[in-house]
Parts: C-alpha cells; structure tokens; sequence
C-alpha cells in the first residue's frame, strides 16, 4: 500500500509523462497539417510547370489534380485523429490536476494551462480561428484545385462525373472530421 507522498509522486509522474506526450502529439498533428499544404502546393506547382514544359500535354497533367482530394482527406483524418488523442491526453491531465489538488492542505486551486481560465479562454477565442485555417487548409484548397480541373475541362465525361462525386463525397468527410473534432476540443 503506498503512503499519500508516494501516490503523490506517483500522480506527479504521471502528469509529467502525460504532458511530455501531450507535446510530441501536438507536434505530429501538426506534421500532418504541413504534409497536406506542401502536398497540394507541389500537386499546383507540378501541374503550372508541367503546363510551361508541356504545353500539348496540359489536359493530361490536370489528372494530377485528381489526387487533391484524396491527399486532403487522408491529411485530416491523420490530422483529426492526434487531435482527438490530444484532447484525451488534456481530459487526463485535468482528471490529474484534480487528484492533486486534493492533497495538502491547499486554500487556492492549482489549474493546469489547459483547466485554467487561460485554457478555456483559447477554446472561445483561438479555437474558431483555428478551424477556419483547417477548413482552408482541408477543403478549400482542394475544393479550387477541383473547380479549376473541372472548368478547365474539353469534355464533361462520365468518368468526370464519377471523380467530381468522389471528391464532393470526401469535401463531405472532411467538413464532419473537423466538425466533430470542433465541437469536442469546445467541451
């Protein structure tokens, strides 16, 4: 059985392993967010160039524009994936903090950044912002890259159609993963 000042240390240790995961988490997240703008930038940047080298050929390079939506939506579903881990990691520091703070004798709270008023304030301030720089990142930039192939189109196929759907059905996805990943990271 271990005395309060061994369950102590024990739950410190634990805060302090769960908050190291907490930043190599947000550091991945964040990984993922980067992948997909050098991806859809080298995806433009490839068809612009191959449009220069190419000229004859710019219909068949506009294919590659194809793979924006896909990318997108693998990028977020990584992405909004460690963000819901984040979010358990902060759920477990502040069950923590709260377990501390029953040890001692203590008169004034101990907050962690993410239980604090600070903490809270970012969920109503910076949290919204940071969802319009999703949305932008996952959707909008594939959602020109689709606009752009498709009116830049000779012929509207069925082939066109099919891929046009694919990509609508995957905007969709990715505007559910960021929504619900929103309105949970609000809680």
């Amino acid at each position: 059985m271990l005395n309060a000042n061994q369950q102590f240390e024990f739950l410190t240790e634990c805060f302090r392993t769960a908050n190291e995961r907490l930043l190599f988490r947000v550091k991945h997240r964040d990984l993922w967010l980067k992948f997909q703008l050098i991806a859809q930038f080298t995806l433009i940047l490839l068809v612009m160039l191959g449009k220069i080298a190419y000229p004859d050929q710019t219909s068949l390079l506009q294919y590659l524009l194809i793979l924006a939506f896909p990318i997108a939506a693998l990028s977020c579903t990584l992405y909004v994936a460690q963000d819901r881990l984040i979010g358990h990691i902060i759920e477990y520091l502040n069950s923590v903090a709260r377990t501390v703070a029953d040890y001692g004798d203590q008169t004034v709270p101990i907050y962690n950044l993410e239980s604090s008023p600070a903490g809270k304030d970012y969920t109503k301030t910076a949290l919204p912002i940071r969802l319009i720089g999703q949305l932008f990142s996952f959707l909008m930039i594939p959602l020109w890259m689709l606009a752009y192939r498709l009116f830049n189109l000779h012929s509207f196929e069925l082939i066109h159609m099919i891929m046009t759907g694919v990509d609508l059905i995957l905007a969709g996805l990715i505007v559910w993963l960021l929504s619900t990943t929103y309105s949970s990271r609000r809680k």
